[in-house]
C-alpha cells in the first residue's frame, strides 16, 4: 500500500509541475543497514556507515542502493571540499536513490580521498567495506583488513574444509585438476551472515541457456535448496569473525559424481564452491529486489548487468525504455555519465514473467549498448 500511495503521489505530482517524467519509487525487502542490525549483539552502541571504493564510477551507486538507512562514502578526486556543493558523482548517485522510498535511501557524502573524512562530522563509528584499499586501516571498521583480504583468497578456501574440490594451496602454487563430472548446474549464491552467526538467503542465480546472462530465479524454493551449504560457509566464516554480505559460485553434481568425503546420497546433489566473495557482489541487489519483481508483479525471472552507451543520457535511455520502467520491468540502479565524451555506463535490473520474455527484455536493452557486462 505504502509504494502504491508513493507511485500514486509522485506520478501527480509530476502531471501538476510539468516537469520530467518521473518513474514509480519502490521498496527493496530489505536493505545493508538492516542485515547488520539483525541478530546483532552490539546493535545500538554503533553507527555504521559504508566506506565505499574508487575503483569505478558505477559500482559504489549500485552497493550505495542497498545500504539503507545509513552513511555511504563516496569518492571523486575531483572534489576540493572547498564548499557543501554536491560533487558530480554524487548527483548522479542521488538520482538513482530517488526511485526508493525515502526510508530508505542512503545519506551519501563524497570526499576526494580517505584522509578527508572525519567519522565524528559524518556521525560514524565503524564502517562496513567492499574493498581493501589503502587508507582504510586508519578507520575503525566492522571487520578488520586483514580478515577481509585473507577470506577472499584461493588459499582460505583451499584450507577451509568445505566442499571445494580445491586441494590445499599455497599463493605460488599452480593447481590443475579434473574437471567436475556429472554437472547438473553453476549457481551463483547471494547471503547474508549476521554478526551472531546466523544466516539470511538473498538470492540464486543462474546462467540462462543460449547467453551469457545470469538469471535470478523468482522461488522461495530455492532458500531450502542451499540452506545446508549456505549454514557451511556463514559457519566459517563467522569463525573468523566476519558478517556481512558475501557470495558464493556453486557448481551442482549428481550424487552418482560425488567424492566420498561429500558423503552424498542418491537422492541428494552434490554442491561444490568454485569461488567465495566474501563482500558486497554484483548480485546483491538483485537479491534484495524479489518482492518487487516475484512477489509483488510476477516477475520470476530477473538479472542484472552493465550497460555503456555513446551519446545516451540517462534521460534519453528513459525515455527509451519508459514503459516497461513504468511497470517495474526495468530499474536502473547505478548511472554516470562522462562529460567530456559523452558516452554513459549504468547498471541496469530487468525482469519479466517467463524465461523466453525475459530473454526478449533482454535483448531489446543490449541492442542500445555498446558493451554490455554481466
Amino acid at each position: 500500500m505504502k509504494e502504491a500511495l508513493n507511485n500514486l503521489f509522485s506520478f501527480t505530482l509530476s502531471l501538476f509541475q510539468g516537469g520530467p517524467r518521473v518513474l514509480p519509487q519502490f521498496e527493496l525487502d530489505t536493505t545493508l543497514a538492516e542485515l547488520y542490525e539483525l541478530n546483532n549483539p552490539s546493535k545500538g552502541e554503533d553507527r555504521l556507515g559504508y566506506l565505499q571504493s574508487n575503483i569505478s564510477r558505477v559500482a559504489p551507486q549500485h552497493d550505495a542502493f542497498a545500504a539503507g538507512d545509513m552513511p555511504v562514502i563516496l569518492f571523486d578526486p575531483d572534489v576540493d571540499g572547498s564548499d557543501n556543493s554536491l560533487c558530480y558523482l554524487q548527483e548522479y548517485a542521488e538520482r538513482t536513490m530517488s526511485s526508493l522510498n525515502r526510508e530508505q535511501r542512503p545519506k551519501l557524502l563524497c570526499f576526494a580521498s580517505p584522509d578527508q573524512i572525519s567519522l565524528g562530522e559524518c556521525g560514524i563509528d565503524r564502517f562496513a567495506i567492499k574493498a581493501c584499499l589503502d587508507g582504510y586501516d586508519a578507520f575503525p571498521l566492522v571487520v578488520d583488513l586483514e580478515t577481509n583480504y585473507f577470506l577472499n583468497t584461493k588459499a582460505a578456501l583451499s584450507t577451509s574444509r568445505l566442499p571445494s574440490y580445491t586441494p590445499k594451496s599455497t599463493p605460488s602454487m599452480l593447481i590443475i585438476s579434473d574437471l567436475v563430472p556429472d554437472s547438473v548446474g553453476d549457481w551463483g549464491l547471494t547471503f547474508f551472515v549476521t554478526e551472531s552467526g546466523d544466516c539470511v538467503f538473498l538470492a540464486a542465480d543462474r546462467q540462462v541457456i543460449g547467453t551469457d546472462s545470469r538469471a535470478w530465479i523468482g522461488s522461495d524454493s530455492l532458500k531450502d535448496k542451499f540452506t545446508s551449504i549456505m549454514r557451511q560457509i556463514g559457519a566459517w566464516l563467522s569463525s573468523h569473525g566476519y558478517y556481512g554480505p558475501y557470495g558464493a559460485d556453486i557448481r551442482e553434481t549428481a550424487a552418482a559424481a560425488a567424492a566420498p568425503e561429500h558423503s552424498a546420497t542418491d537422492e541428494q546433489p552434490v554442491y561444490h564452491i568454485v569461488d567465495l566473495n566474501v563482500r558486497s557482489t554484483s548480485s546483491l541487489v538483485l537479491g534484495l529486489m524479489r518482492g518487487h519483481f516475484s512477489r509483488r508483479r510476477g516477475l520470476h525471472y530477473a538479472s542484472a548487468f552493465t550497460i555503456s552507451v555513446e551519446d545516451m543520457t540517462r534521460d534519453v535511455f528513459i525515455r527509451r525504455f519508459e514503459r516497461p520502467m513504468r511497470e517495474g520491468r526495468v530499474v536502473v540502479v547505478s548511472w554516470y555519465e562522462d562529460r567530456e565524451s559523452g558516452s554513459s555506463c549504468g547498471r541496469v535490473v530487468v525482469g519479466a514473467e517467463t524465461e523466453e520474455r525475459f530473454l526478449g527484455e533482454v535483448v531489446g536493452v543490449m541492442e542500445v549498448g555498446l558493451e554490455v557486462r554481466w
